[in-house]
């Protein structure tokens, strides 16, 4: 949290009845946190709710996503790319507008072997 004990971390102006700081500092971590949040319920849709018969995405993988989703937020890292069990292909980038861009692709392979007579 950007206040504790009503002064805020970054700056340390006081701020009175629980409200936030509008320093940029403190602006910024907001958004940073919104976005976190936003891209977390992305993979939460994406990931969680499986079809009958499809491939149920481990709590591992799901908590790895959400990892990633803070380090492309805080700008430590641009993207990230993840195959899981060569099933399924997915992506967590920052689009040229700063937004966090969680992609989930299924993987297909059909392959048909045709024998010469």
């Amino acid at each position: 949290m950007s206040v504790k004990d009503g002064v805020c971390e970054f700056c340390g102006q006081v701020v009175l009845d629980g409200k936030a700081c509008s320093c940029y500092e403190a602006t910024k971590e907001r958004k940073i946190k919104d976005k976190i949040i936003e891209a977390n319920n992305s993979v939460d849709e994406l990931f969680r709710a499986c079809e009958p018969g499809e491939y149920e995405i481990p709590i591992q993988i799901i908590d790895l996503l959400k990892k990633a989703n803070e380090l492309v937020a805080n700008e430590l890292i641009k993207s990230i790319k993840l195959n899981i069990n060569g099933l399924l292909s997915t992506s967590i980038a920052t689009d040229t507008k700063g937004a966090i861009k969680v992609n989930r692709k299924k993987v297909y392979s059909d392959t048909i072997q045709v024998d010469e007579r």
